[in-house]
């Protein structure tokens, strides 16, 4: 199946395609779109849409040609000797619903650890607990045991 705006959907395909693109316009790779000007996000659109016209029609052709590129620009222009993941900025607002979307994984993932932290606690408790009566009574089973 050739590319199409259902693709668009998948926040990895438009990573790549924007890594890709920007190094066609001679930009960092990591450049976000927004920070382009108007005249400029024309120009990226443009590039953009000649890249996809050009991509295979089966999707896993594409995609593989999509992530060859992609590798080579990462390569090339990100991943060098000199990469300092420290100076690239974190841009975000870009992909608002996935970074919402983001923030309930990780709050229900906290409440998870949460229930299962406070499960833990609770056995040790009762663990401990049980111990303890059984140090405490251990004259009396010895007294049963030797009785039997």
């Amino acid at each position: 199946m050739p590319f199409c705006m259902e693709d668009f959907k998948k926040v990895e395909n438009v990573d790549r395609l924007r890594v890709i693109i920007m190094d066609h316009m001679d930009y960092h790779p990591l450049t976000p779109f927004k920070s382009l000007r108007p005249k400029e996000q024309k120009r990226f659109n443009e590039k953009l849409n000649e890249y996809i016209k050009e991509l295979p029609e089966d999707e896993r052709d594409w995609n593989a040609k999509m992530q060859e590129d992609f590798n080579e620009v990462c390569v090339r222009e990100i991943f060098t000797e000199d990469f300092d993941p420290s100076k690239i900025p974190v841009y975000t607002g870009a992909y608002k619903d996935l970074e919402e979307e983001s923030r309930e994984e990780a709050k229900k993932e906290q409440e998870r650890y949460d229930e299962e932290k406070k499960a833990t606690e609770v056995l040790w408790e009762r663990e401990q607990q049980f111990y303890k009566e059984q140090y405490e009574n251990k004259d009396k089973l010895k007294e049963e045991l030797l009785d039997e």
